[in-house]
């Protein structure tokens, strides 16, 4: 229910203070102090020891001289060479850990980048998915990069009913990482590493 004044909000926080369910984490950077729950405290820490597993596990090792190679005849087709910094990028996301991550910022060539990426990965035969939190962003993504996308609860709904199987031929990339909701994290996190798949977090 609404509260209807300052007093009757003041014992409305007093009583959330008092949860058993609450844990105060400190004060912030701007001095307020700063609470969560022992549900969503869980809820990160495992999200944590999820991504420690799947960077400690390999997925499938492309040798450098393929992935040369597969890079060479996707600049060659698209006319345009990976700069210094998105080679680096490409580098990063191909090797075989089973989770990766890379920043992409505005005007740096990120669909050029995972485009070329995905043209590594096809040529060893995987498959590559996009994910992201926004219909939109998974249009670009469709668009810009040539991945195949959807959105986040999309994908949720189609590994629940089992209209979608994943395995470890799976790449999944997922863009708009930083936005994306820990449960939401924490579901596709699992379905992945039950899977044996990548995960690319953009």
């Amino acid at each position: 229910p609404l509260t209807q004044n300052a007093e009757q909000f003041a014992k409305a926080i007093l009583q959330v203070k008092a949860s058993s369910e609450l844990l105060y984490l400190g004060a912030g950077d701007d001095g307020r102090d700063r609470f969560t729950t022992k549900k969503m405290f869980q809820l990160e820490n495992d999200l944590q020891t999820s991504a420690d597993r799947m960077r400690d596990s390999q997925h499938i090792n492309i040798s450098n001289r393929t992935v040369r190679h597969a890079l060479e005849q996707h600049q060659s087709q698209i006319g345009k060479r990976l700069t210094g910094e998105q080679l680096a990028a490409v580098k990063h996301i191909l090797k075989p850990a089973s989770i990766s991550c890379i920043v992409g910022r505005a005007g740096t060539g990120k669909s050029f980048t995972l485009g070329a990426a995905k043209s590594v990965w096809e040529a060893q035969g995987l498959k590559v998915r996009g994910i992201t939190l926004s219909g939109i962003a998974a249009d670009g993504l469709s668009k810009d990069a040539g991945i195949e996308s959807r959105t986040i609860e999309s994908f949720r709904y189609a590994i629940e009913r089992a209209t979608l199987t994943l395995n470890q031929q799976d790449v999944i990339v997922m863009d708009e990482a930083g936005m994306t909701d820990s449960v939401s994290m924490m579901f596709v996190l699992k379905a992945v590493q039950n899977a044996k798949a990548k995960l690319v977090l953009v």
